[in-house]
This record gives structure tokens, sequence and C-alpha cells, in this order.
């Protein structure tokens, strides 16, 4: 567990530059892996098709721990009563997990969702760490724009906006999801 969750707690500076060195083009890991197939070296940072990829499985590998352990937990508070007498009158092991664990696991589930959305909304430090929104603006997202123009640019008021809209989409997507969810709850059968 202390392994699964230690990078979500780790510095994403430090992730980034970590991630950086294996994604070195002339002597990083990734590269040494593929090489090991006969695939040439990848430029992984500074290709287009490939940066966004990789900021993405860096971003994953920093904050999945975290989700692990949310969920790993929600699963060990599910009484062993439930479980044995499911078992007992007949249910099949999936017929457990779908009837009995999904459901209760739900609402942690949601919260690992609405932060994954929320942390997606804010992911500016680590593209700034890695490609600083390069190769040409391929890695740029929203909050990369709001920095890019409120802090570098002086330009605070379209810095402001962005990070307004920001704040919108992501209240919008939650309460959808949210409204979702509530529905998809009611309809659970027990």
């Amino acid at each position: 567990k202390t392994a699964v969750f230690a990078p979500s707690i780790m510095s994403t500076a430090v992730i980034g530059i970590l991630w950086g060195f294996i994604y070195n083009p002339d002597f990083g890991l990734m590269n040494e892996i593929i090489g090991l197939f006969g695939v040439e070296p990848i430029y992984w940072l500074s290709d287009k098709k490939w940066a966004m990829i990789s900021i993405l499985i860096t971003n994953a590998w920093q904050w999945t721990g975290f989700y692990i352990v949310m969920v790993l937990a929600a699963i060990i508070s599910i009484p062993k009563e439930l479980e044995e007498a499911a078992a007992i009158d007949g249910a099949t092991g999936f017929q457990r997990a779908r009837k009995i664990t999904l459901p209760l696991i739900m609402p942690i589930v949601s919260v690992v969702i609405m932060l994954s959305i929320a942390g997606a909304m804010k992911a500016a430090d680590i593209v700034l760490v890695m490609t600083k929104g390069g190769p040409a603006g391929s890695t740029d997202v929203m909050a990369t724009y709001m920095i890019r123009y409120a802090i570098t640019s002086f330009q605070h008021g379209f810095g402001n906006t962005i990070a307004v809209l920001i704040f919108v989409f992501t209240m919008i997507v939650t309460v959808l999801y949210q409204f979702l969810f509530a529905r998809r709850s009611e309809r659970i059968e027990y």
C-alpha cells in the first residue's frame, strides 16, 4: 500500500523531473524498454503525437495509488457477513461483486471520479514542469493558459476569466455527475 500510495504525496515538480529522465530520448528508461523490441527511440516530450500521452501517463502514475487506497478502504469496510450470507444463498462471486460490493463502494467511486475531474482541471503543474505547454502548444491545458495570461503576460483580467471558466466547467460537470449518480442510486435493486 505504501509503495502504491507514495507517488501521490510526492511533489509534482519532482515527479515531472523524474519522468523527464524516464522519457529522455537518449538514455531514458522508456526508450530502453521499447528498444528491446526493436522500436526506434521516441521523442516522448518533444513530439506532438506523444507529449500529451506522456503527461497523462505521468499524471495517472502519480494519482492512481491514492484512488486505489480509497477504493480498497471501501472494499475492506464491507461487512463480511453480507458476503457470507450471499454465498450461503448460492450467489456466485460475480453476483456478489455486482449486487453487494459494487453498490456499497459506489459512493467512494463517485468521490474518486469527482476528485479526478477536479484534478484534471488544475493539472498545470505537471505540464509546466515537463513541457511548458509545448511542443507547439500540444500539451497546453486551460490552467496553463490561465498562468500564461495572468502571470507571464500580465493580462490579469483574461487570466481571471479563464480561472472562472475552469471553476464553472468543473462545477457543471460535478453537478451533472452528482445528478446522474443520484438517479442511478435510486434505481439500484437491493
